[in-house]
Formats: C-alpha cells, sequence, structure tokens
C-alpha cells in the first residue's frame, strides 16, 4: 500500500505546487515540509474539541477516541509523505480504517 499511496500523494502534490505554488511560496518551495509541520495541528486542543463536537451529533454508538483517530492518521500521512511504514504499521491501512469507523452507525 505504501508505494502507491505515496505515488500518487507525490502527484498531488506536484500539482499543487504547480496550481497554487504562487499563492504560498513556502509550499512550493518545501511542499512536505509544510505537510509534516500541519500535521501537528491534528493533535491540538482545536482538533480535538471539533472532533468531540462531530462525534456527538454524527456518529451513533461507540465513538472512537480523538487519540486513536489521530494516531490512525499520523501513521496514514507517515506512509503517503514518505512511503516508509513506521516499525509496527504492517497491518496499516487495515487498521486505520477499523480505527476510523468503529462504532460508526449513520
Amino acid at each position: 500500500m505504501g508505494g502507491q499511496l505515496s505515488d500518487l500523494v507525490a502527484l498531488t502534490i506536484e500539482r499543487d505546487v504547480e496550481t497554487y505554488g504562487r499563492q504560498f511560496e513556502v509550499f512550493a518551495d518545501s511542499p512536505y515540509e509544510v505537510l509534516h509541520g500541519e500535521l501537528g495541528h491534528v493533535c491540538d486542543d482545536d482538533t480535538r474539541i471539533r472532533y468531540e463536537q462531530f462525534c456527538q451529533t454524527m456518529i451513533w454508538g461507540e465513538t472512537p477516541s480523538v487519540d486513536d483517530v489521530t494516531a490512525a492518521f499520523a501513521r496514514l500521512a507517515q506512509v503517503a509523505l514518505t512511503g516508509r511504514r513506521s516499525e509496527g504499521d504492517e497491518n496499516l491501512g487495515a487498521n486505520s480504517v477499523n480505527v476510523a469507523m468503529r462504532g460508526r452507525h449513520l
């Protein structure tokens, strides 16, 4: 999964740089550094509050914890941006989907 996902992300980033690079010069110069930096916002208090508000109104049943969801997203983003899994992420794709969808009954 890592190679296909990272190839798709690389192509998308390349297109975004071509399309939007003049609007956000820092992204045009270092897109991967910008995206890695933005990953820090996934775990901030504002995101936590927004996630919990979303879950209260949109998910019936057991709600995945914000920590589980952000950890799964960060691991998936690592694969997408680098093409490499961290140690222990052998089943990243299946585990990430299971964590994100657990208890979701829409």
